[in-house]
């Protein structure tokens, strides 16, 4: 996601009930470009992030309450609130628990756009798990503790449970 679809997302976390006009996410986010404004809705439509309906012939944005708006808007919060504590080498460690690694290259894209310093570590199920079956501190316990999940939350709890109890 780039930065200017995380601008026009952050419009909507004070009233996520709110529907807001073109030339109203234009003004409210100071984008000057017409054009970057028309590519990041279409991108949040497609992503089902932002839906549009039409009333009259105006076009009126409002955001869609699914698993995944929320896990960006959580994202939003999160990266709010580690400015404060953020230095200029902090970075955003992303931990992806998945069967393929075909996720690898949309990670190294987010990497070169640099909107954030992004650290990620893959892992299959059964690589995790073998970690927090291990005695010794590692990078999974890390994960188990200091997580917080915004995608996947009933796979990570079952996840979460089977370590605990092999």
């Amino acid at each position: 996601m780039l930065k200017e679809q995380l601008n026009i997302l952050n419009l909507y976390k004070k009233d996520l009930n709110q529907e807001l006009t073109f030339k109203q996410i234009k003004e409210k986010t100071k984008q000057k470009s017409n054009n970057q404004v028309q590519t990041a809705l279409k991108y949040l439509q497609e992503k089902q992030i932002l839906n549009k309906k039409l009333i009259g012939n105006v076009a009126l944005y409002f955001i869609n309450l699914s698993t995944l708006t929320i896990a960006y808007l959580n994202l939003i919060n999160e990266l709010e609130i580690d400015k404060s504590k953020a230095t200029e080498k902090s970075d955003l460690d992303i931990a992806i628990i998945t069967q393929t690694k075909e996720i690898i290259p949309s990670l190294e894209t987010i990497k070169r756009r640099e909107l954030i310093q992004l650290d990620y570590h893959i892992f299959t199920k059964e690589e995790f798990l073998e970690m927090l079956n291990q005695e010794e501190e590692n990078l999974g316990k890390q994960i188990q503790k200091n997580s917080i999940i915004y995608s996947g939350f009933n796979e990570y709890i079952v996840l979460d449970i089977c370590g605990k109890n092999l």
